[in-house]
């Protein structure tokens, strides 16, 4: 490889490096790494979310948070910024065609990479290429929303949930936040029982903040960060929180129960927890045990990689790279020195 400095800029100029961009885009986050062929990750960034299904986002919120997370990897790594050799981008919300075709055109102007290795998917495929390095089983995704996704050894796919909060989202963030924001209410009316949650999340929003929340229009990610404060009061050992975390990790449960019943899996099936809520112990706990109880077959691992880094893979088979253990190693190490 060489490299070239651009002046008192301090940004170096690739000559034979080959690049490649993987973009995690959620409900309430977009990352995106720069790695080398060899898997080290040059650099990251991070910025909002780029779900471009939710009102408060759209395409064009999408598009900005995007560039603004390439823009930080670029300028961690000290790199010009350029089209990668490929680029493969997850993002929420993109679950059919028509989607990703409008989330292709929209993301061609950045000129991440040359068209034909640009890939547009699904957040899913990106946590699920990282979380197994591609190899069969499924992933249990509890973020923002929630929902299962896995393939297996004879490549079929499978998807549970995923059906946006109007609908469904049991068990994810926005969900646990609206439950608890529904003790309120009722606790208020006298219809539920006296909760900590109503101290806890009047002091955390004000009782305007709180009254906002009940409103339509609301971004979801506002609703789902009140998961926080559900854990938080379930830990201090309020009886009314820990249902919701009870009740969230049963729909969990049933969202692996139901893959595993659509499509054969080996037994043990490998299931790997992903989302931010799964980090916190109180509520990762509460899922495993669901899990035991109500799919005893499912086996769950940690994930190899972020989906980020899953997104790195997917944009480097694109470009022919078949992701050797000394890839998945090097990006493994990139995700423990915690690249946004």
């Amino acid at each position: 490889m060489t490299f070239g400095l651009d002046g008192d800029a301090g940004v170096r100029r690739i000559g034979r490096m080959r690049l490649f961009l993987g973009i995690d885009g959620g409900g309430s986050h977009t990352r995106a790494w720069l790695a080398d062929e060899a898997g080290a990750c040059l650099g990251g960034g991070a910025a909002a979310g780029s779900n471009p299904v939710d009102p408060s986002i759209g395409l064009s919120g999408a598009r900005a948070a995007i560039e603004a997370a390439v823009n930080e990897a670029f300028a961690k790594a000290g790199i010009e910024r350029q089209p990668a050799e490929a680029a493969f981008l997850g993002i929420a919300g993109v679950s059919n065609e028509a989607e990703r075709q409008a989330m292709a055109r929209t993301v061609a102007a950045l000129a991440l990479a040359p068209a034909a290795r640009t890939g547009v998917g699904q957040d899913l495929c990106v946590a699920h290429e990282g979380a197994l390095a591609g190899g069969p089983g499924l992933i249990l995704v509890a973020g923002t929303g929630s929902a299962c996704y896995g393939r297996n050894e004879h490549d079929e796919a499978v998807q549970t949930g995923g059906h946006g909060s109007f609908i469904d989202d049991g068990g994810g963030g926005f969900a646990l936040g609206r439950d608890a924001l529904a003790a309120v209410a009722r606790a208020g009316d006298g219809r539920g029982p006296e909760t900590a949650l109503t101290t806890a999340l009047t002091n955390r929003l004000g009782a305007e903040g709180l009254r906002t929340l009940s409103r339509t229009g609301v971004p979801r990610r506002d609703v789902a960060a009140l998961a926080v404060v559900v854990i938080e009061q379930a830990e201090g050992g309020d009886a009314v929180a820990a249902a919701i975390l009870d009740r969230g990790a049963d729909e969990l449960a049933h969202l692996v129960l139901a893959a595993a019943r659509r499509v054969p899996f080996p037994v043990p099936c490998p299931v790997a927890l992903c989302g931010g809520l799964t980090e916190f112990p109180l509520y990762r706990n509460r899922v495993l045990a669901a899990l035991e109880r109500e799919c005893p077959a499912a086996h769950p691992v940690q994930p190899r990689l972020p989906p980020v880094g899953g997104a790195v893979l997917l944009a480097m088979r694109r470009a022919g790279i078949h992701p050797r253990e000394a890839i998945l190693v090097s990006l493994a190490r990139a995700a423990q020195h915690a690249h946004p």
